[in-house]
């Protein structure tokens, strides 16, 4: 991600933000274990951090 990963870049049809999301789901269902979204909240924060710095927020 510090190197300028897009989280919107698509492999396999998956975005990284998409497959976060889902993994934290999955994750939550199949455990039964509380709901995390910590990566989808470091991914979110690191998009938006690079969206300020390029001045587009």
């Amino acid at each position: 991600m510090a190197a300028g990963a897009d989280i919107y870049e698509e492999c396999d049809g998956f975005a990284l933000l998409h497959r976060a999301v889902d993994g934290e789901i999955d994750g939550h269902v199949q455990t039964g274990e509380p709901f995390h979204v910590d990566a989808t909240c470091f991914l979110l924060k690191m998009q938006t951090s690079r969206a300020v710095m390029r001045g587009s927020v």
